[in-house]
């Protein structure tokens, strides 16, 4: 048999399981970021594969590539946190048991929802931080599709960063055009979503 003691411990030991779960997602993401420094290079699979996952440099294909998690450490520990502190101000204004573990659910749930997009906002500026922050001068590069010689059109490549292919709009200096399958270097960058090749 439950009694308010017992549901009080329950709520209580749920804030401090939800802290233990949001310190350790903050080490994981951190450990994940410093992970993903250093210097990206060519990834040859680009040259291997003609179908590979291209993320193009736009705010609505970065949300795309990706998803909302409702079951994780971060959103599973942001329901215990509200269930648990909505369970002891209940129980503290005197609410019985049965309503008390319906409201604090019911809050809960909210809860994991908050955190799941919370999760989601943080994952985006990171992907964005890697993506838009990279320092793509000196990378290696694969054409795909040609550029017009002296700057005549402009053209696309694809490098790897962070584990993704990224597709820039360039331009060229160089004399010739340079045909789509040709590595290039990047040599300088004009925006965050053009960059200059040779």
């Amino acid at each position: 048999m439950i009694t308010p003691k017992l549901l009080k411990l329950i709520y209580t030991f749920s804030v401090y399981l939800a802290l233990a779960g949001i310190l350790i997602f903050a080490v994981l993401k951190i450990k994940k970021l410093m992970d993903n420094k250093g210097k990206p290079n060519l990834d040859e699979n680009i040259v291997q594969n003609n179908t590979p996952k291209i993320l193009t440099l736009s705010q609505s294909q970065l949300s795309k590539s990706l998803t909302v998690r409702y079951f994780s450490i971060f959103t599973f520990s942001g329901f215990l946190l509200v269930f648990g502190f909505m369970g002891i101000q209940t129980l503290a204004n005197h609410i019985t048991m049965k309503p008390s573990v319906v409201i604090s659910f019911l809050l809960g749930l909210t809860g994991l929802v908050i955190f799941a997009l919370v999760e989601y906002a943080i994952d985006l500026m990171v992907k964005h931080d890697a993506i838009f922050s990279a320092n793509t001068v000196g990378l290696e590069a694969l054409v795909y599709k040609d550029i017009k010689a002296k700057r005549g059109a402009m053209g696309k490549v694809r490098v790897s960063i962070n584990d993704e292919v990224i597709e820039f709009e360039a331009v060229t200096n160089a004399e010739a055009t340079l045909r789509k399958g040709s590595k290039v270097k990047i040599t300088n960058s004009l925006s965050d979503t053009c960059v200059v090749v040779e």
